[in-house]
């Protein structure tokens, strides 16, 4: 474009079209939290990034302390080496730590994304949670008040080895519901 001058002229600033899309976004963004309390929902009206879910970013930990843990409880068995029973202690106390700020921010993004609809997807990692938990916190307090129960054949250790072989069962089952919601496949 050319201006009366003869020189290039300067694009036009879309300044209405710009603001029709902010305001346009901020509509969705009042209807995406209609269903919130008044503070909450002015609060993620002003500051939109707080409504952005925070349970995909944490929910690994958790689940790799399920996968991991087993894993070094076996290597214990299997080499004797103290360290690798030790790992795995350590990593059933990052899962019950982590377990539940992960729930937390699973039941926030459930009701702020999906309004709090429960449908089986949901169902399943409501009912595994707790389960999770409880296996963690069983298998921590189990190595805490004896830190030996891996070096003798037992009923204790039967019980500690079960507990740990049935992490990873329900961190992948939670795994896979989680991504069917995520993904919707």
């Amino acid at each position: 474009m050319i201006s009366e001058e003869g020189s290039p002229a300067a694009p036009p600033v879309p300044d209405d079209q710009e603001k029709r899309e902010d305001d346009a976004r901020a509509e969705r963004a009042k209807l995406r939290y209609a269903h919130l309390p008044g503070n909450m929902r002015m609060l993620l009206e002003r500051y939109p990034a707080l409504g952005m879910s925070q349970h995909p970013r944490i929910v690994h930990f958790p689940m790799a302390a399920a996968v991991l843990s087993p894993f070094f409880n076996l290597a214990y068995l299997l080499s004797g080496r103290k360290s690798l029973g030790e790992t795995a202690f350590h990593l059933n106390l990052i899962g019950a730590a982590s377990v539940p700020p992960v729930a937390l921010s699973g039941a926030a993004s459930w009701w702020i994304t999906y309004r709090a609809h429960c449908f089986r997807n949901i169902k399943v990692k409501v009912a595994l949670s707790p389960l999770m938990m409880a296996g963690f916190t069983t298998t921590t307090v189990m190595r805490w008040r004896n830190p030996a129960i891996m070096e003798a054949a037992g009923t204790g250790r039967r019980v500690y080895m079960l507990l740990s072989l049935s992490m990873p069962l329900m961190a992948g089952v939670m795994g896979y519901y989680g991504g069917k919601i995520v993904h919707r496949h």
